[in-house]
């Protein structure tokens, strides 16, 4: 049995400030979901003002501004599922 004398201890300082990192870190993760799921209704909006289907996945050229489609791959044959090790 290890003696808890082998283990440091932040000073009270240093674990405030971790901590604050830490919540600084979940507000930028909120920050950028927010944004990407503002993105994401922002061309949901723009693909139903130009008559496309929601139900298809478009690849955007950024460069030139088109709307690609994505063909829809043919279902492959579904093997049996593995138990996880």
């Amino acid at each position: 049995m290890k003696s808890f004398k082998n283990f440091k201890k932040l000073k009270p300082a240093d674990l405030a400030e971790l901590m604050k990192r830490g919540e600084q870190i979940n507000s930028y993760v909120y920050l950028i979901q927010s944004l990407n799921m503002a993105k994401a209704v922002w061309v949901n909006s723009k693909l139903q003002e130009l008559g496309l289907s929601l139900d298809e996945q478009y690849q955007i050229d950024l460069k030139k501004g088109y709307l690609i489609p994505v063909p829809k791959e043919a279902p492959q044959p579904q093997e049996p599922a593995q138990p996880k090790v």
